[in-house]
């Protein structure tokens, strides 16, 4: 069966793709890191940071990189999902690729908005409690906006269970020989999975008090979230256990970016990824 990529330029960028997601979670780190500290901005999610990025020439270099980026990871997961090769070879994994790659879209569009001035286009908390605030005008908008909500929990407890799991380290080829680095990024990537799952949890949950009570002010995804944590006792430090959360993630990330499985068919069975390193200690 032919290759879903060209070995090479497939290869490429699916690891820029994979890569360039740190962009995202290095710059909300920061503002998390920020909001701890007692700073405030409108807004504090992944747009917050894009935005941010969009303020000054290297966050505009950046921004052209995620842009870039999010097109080949999004490419490459639709067309893993697409085809039957890989490790992307039962329907369920298919399907995940295909959430995975739909799910960065956001990313490109916001960072793709700022980069052409368009910063309102970019800004996800106020455009989810307008939107909620219209739908939730009665019965049917609540449940819909409820049904939402628990959507998203279920993925928040998905995203923390890979954590828990370690399932990310599946698809990774580490070097072998460094029992150390399969140590460490079994703790960065189950750190980062579980605290992102923990902070998009909190979201679906916000989302479904939100349908009960007919709150749309609590429909703000991530920076509704971590506002809460703000807000609750020893918020200070919580924030700063999430920042720590999105920053081990964006090791995973780069580790991805560096050892997954990438562009592998059915045809390369026993094969070793196209980096020609073998799975590492697990």
């Amino acid at each position: 069966m032919p290759r879903p990529w060209p070995r090479s330029l497939g290869s490429a960028a699916a690891r820029f793709g994979l890569g360039s997601r740190v962009v995202v979670y290095l710059t909300l780190t920061v503002l998390v890191v920020q909001l701890a500290a007692g700073a405030r901005r409108a807004n504090t999610d992944q747009a917050s940071g894009i935005r941010v990025l969009g303020a000054n020439p290297a966050g505009v270099v950046a921004l052209l990189v995620l842009v870039v980026g999010v097109s080949c990871y999004v490419t490459w997961r639709l067309v893993s999902a697409w085809t039957d090769g890989g490790s992307d070879d039962t329907a369920a994994q298919r399907w995940l690729a295909a959430a995975e790659g739909l799910g960065y879209l956001p990313f490109g569009y916001m960072a793709l908005a700022v980069l052409l001035g368009d910063d309102a286009a970019a800004s996800q908390g106020p455009r989810y409690r307008t939107l909620s605030a219209r739908i939730m005008q009665d019965a049917a908008g609540r449940w819909l906006v409820g049904a939402v909500g628990v959507v998203v929990i279920v993925v928040g407890l998905f995203l923390g269970s890979q954590g828990v799991r370690a399932s990310f380290l599946d698809s990774l080829h580490l070097p072998p020989g460094r029992p150390w680095l399969g140590r460490a990024v079994r703790i960065a990537g189950g750190v980062g999975s579980i605290g992102r799952g923990l902070v998009f949890t909190l979201a679906g949950v916000l989302v479904v008090y939100a349908a009960v009570t007919a709150e749309p002010a609590k429909t703000g995804g991530v920076d509704a979230a971590l506002d809460t944590v703000r807000a609750a006792p020893f918020g200070r430090y919580l924030l700063l256990a999430a920042a720590v959360a999105f920053a081990a993630f964006a090791l995973l990330t780069l580790a991805e970016a560096a050892w997954r499985e990438v562009g592998v068919t059915a045809d390369d069975a026993g094969e070793p990824d196209d980096a020609g390193e073998p799975q590492g200690v697990r």
